[in-house]
């Protein structure tokens, strides 16, 4: 658990940075390529699932001495998998229309005013617009990861990466069989070259989406975001430095924060089975986003609001504590 959680840390810090570095530099960039970036993910990922389709299933599942069974459990398997994938790909964020804090950062409304922004809620400097329970802006997805969409960006890793490791592991004997040029034929249409870059992908995009699951896992683990985990390494430094401690408020344990997250318990709380999770099915987040189920305790642990960090007063790992620590 410490490992991971040490790596969480560094791959959350490294997501920070990215950002603080776009929202500096290249947001307007990050805008203009994003379509880019779509492109491509669509186009390596059609890539490996055509090599995967008419080379590899093939040979694996639909061999003449293949098993019934292994055919109708691969082929099941595959598409459930498939289905999975499509499902979560894309779902919208949303963000804030009603009463709360303003933000410093968004257009005036047409009333002149500036838009509401609810606790944990934070602005996007590549959208332009303030996102519930922002997390981070994706450009492989065009656009953010929020409130309404976090489950299903969560579960999209999940299933993509292991899509990607099966398709890596069954792959691999076909692709050295099409890199034996001299003793074996090859009578796929995929070529030799396609079938070496589609397996190389699909072991590269497996692992490092996995890292990127687990990373959000662990956050879910803790109810925090990747931008709150950021936000609460520096709380706890600046409580630490007044003789206090800090704890996040929203953590509720670790069981309490998955069923949180992904919106399942006992029916009568309104909360879904746990099942949901493995089904390719609608499910709302458990708050609307203006209020947050808390510890009992955590106006004892908590910040005050003076000292809250807003998204004009973003955290830098290079500054003393000092500096706001003051009493």
């Amino acid at each position: 658990m410490g490992c991971l959680a040490g790596a969480s840390r560094r791959v959350n810090r490294a997501f920070r940075s990215f950002e603080r570095f776009v929202g500096r530099h290249v947001d307007r960039t990050t805008r203009v390529l994003q379509p880019v970036f779509v492109a491509a993910a669509i186009s390596l990922i059609s890539l490996c699932a055509f090599a995967f389709f008419e080379a590899v299933y093939p040979e694996v599942f639909l061999a003449p001495d293949t098993p019934w069974w292994k055919w109708a459990v691969g082929t099941a398997w595959c598409g459930y998998l498939v289905v999975m994938m499509v499902f979560h790909k894309e779902q919208p964020s949303t963000r804030a229309d009603r009463y709360a804090r303003f933000c410093k950062k968004c257009e005036p409304t047409t009333s002149g005013g500036r838009p509401s922004k609810p606790e944990r809620t934070h602005h996007c400097s590549v959208c332009a617009t303030c996102i519930l329970k922002f997390d981070h802006h994706c450009p492989w997805i065009k656009g953010c990861v929020g409130l309404h969409n976090e489950r299903y960006f969560t579960l999209f890793l999940c299933y993509f990466s292991v899509a990607s490791l099966f398709a890596a592991y069954w792959g691999l004997k076909p692709t050295l069989r099409g890199l034996s040029f001299v003793r074996n034929s090859w009578d796929h249409r995929t070529p030799r070259i396609v079938m070496l870059l589609s397996e190389v992908l699909t072991t590269i995009m497996g692992f490092a989406v996995l890292v990127m699951c687990l990373s959000q896992l662990h956050l879910i683990m803790r109810n925090q975001t990747n931008v709150e985990s950021s936000d609460n390494d520096w709380y706890r430094k600046v409580a630490l430095s007044r003789g206090r401690t800090f704890l996040n408020p929203y953590d509720l344990g670790w069981r309490e924060n998955f069923r949180e997250f992904f919106n399942i318990g006992a029916a009568s709380e309104g909360r879904y089975h746990w099942l949901t999770v493995f089904l390719p099915l609608a499910i709302p987040p458990a708050s609307d986003g203006w209020t947050w189920r808390k510890r009992e305790d955590w106006h004892d642990y908590a910040m005050s609001h003076e000292d809250e960090l807003t998204d004009e007063e973003e955290p830098d790992s290079d500054e003393e504590v000092e500096q706001v620590a003051v009493d």
